[in-house]
């Protein structure tokens, strides 16, 4: 029995955002076989679970960078976050000092934007198909965990704001999930380590896991386990760091692995 651990975007869905017929048979051939499978993506809980049930997936979930993860009946069996009051340090920090970036703070059950007229927040709405929960930071509960914080900026931007937060923040973990997006968990918090709980946690050897990405937030994960396979769209810098490749996400990069 092996596992499967899949990024979404630019990974398992195509450019029109589907999973195609070919990948869809393959990966239900790969559960109906007694293998596992687990989507794993930065998208919060509510831009996951529709794509489970639209194509009928028997998928685990990994969601928010790693911050939690749900069994096959979408229990949650982890979680991990940064404090309110941590979240609000990034915040005041982030306001003060990269004015031009926009945030983003999601828990397992929200996504708290700081503008939703924000055109990057309103493609953000089109690509997870799902409505931020609202503006008020103060809906979140002081014990609810903050699964992430996501900056969203220029491209021309993001290198220099990446460099910053890291000097400012040691203790987090922080990365580029797109070009113009930086995601920022609490320490400890990522797809590697979400990857390796998930495998002890059924009894699963890393070194028999598989892991398809195609950028720099799922290094952790491809790091991780056994068997990383890069996608074709993945970044050149990637891609020298690992040495199995496959298509790219528009041409079955996932069934083709499968397949063979």
């Amino acid at each position: 029995m092996r596992v499967i651990f899949s990024d979404m975007d630019g990974t398992l869905l195509n450019k029109e955002l589907c999973i195609s017929k070919r990948t869809e048979l393959a990966l239900k051939k790969w559960t109906a076989e007694g293998n596992h499978l687990v989507l794993s993506s930065s998208r919060g809980v509510s831009g996951i679970l529709p794509v489970i049930e639209k194509y009928k997936l028997d998928a685990a979930v990994i969601a928010l960078g790693g911050a939690v993860i749900l069994d096959h009946s979408k229990n949650i069996m982890y979680e991990k976050g940064m404090t309110t009051e941590e979240m609000l340090e990034v915040l005041q920090f982030v306001e003060a000092n990269l004015p031009e970036a926009t945030w983003n703070v999601y828990t397992a059950s929200k996504w708290i934007v700081k503008d939703r007229s924000n055109p990057r927040v309103l493609k953000e709405v089109s690509v997870v198909e799902v409505e931020p929960t609202g503006t008020d930071l103060s809906d979140i509960g002081f014990s609810e965990q903050i699964g992430k914080v996501l900056l969203m900026c220029d491209s021309e931007s993001i290198e220099r704001m990446e460099s910053v937060l890291k000097g400012h923040f040691p203790n987090f973990h922080i990365c580029q999930s797109a070009k113009t997006m930086l995601e920022i968990n609490a320490k400890g918090s990522s797809k590697g380590q979400a990857a390796e709980i998930y495998c002890k946690e059924n009894d699963l050897e890393l070194k028999d896991a598989i892991a398809f990405g195609d950028n720099f937030n799922d290094l952790s994960m491809l790091e991780t386990v056994g068997h990383p396979i890069l996608m074709g769209n993945a970044p050149e810098e990637l891609k020298r760091r690992f040495s199995r490749h496959t298509s790219d996400n528009n041409h079955d990069g996932i069934a083709e692995v499968i397949e063979k």
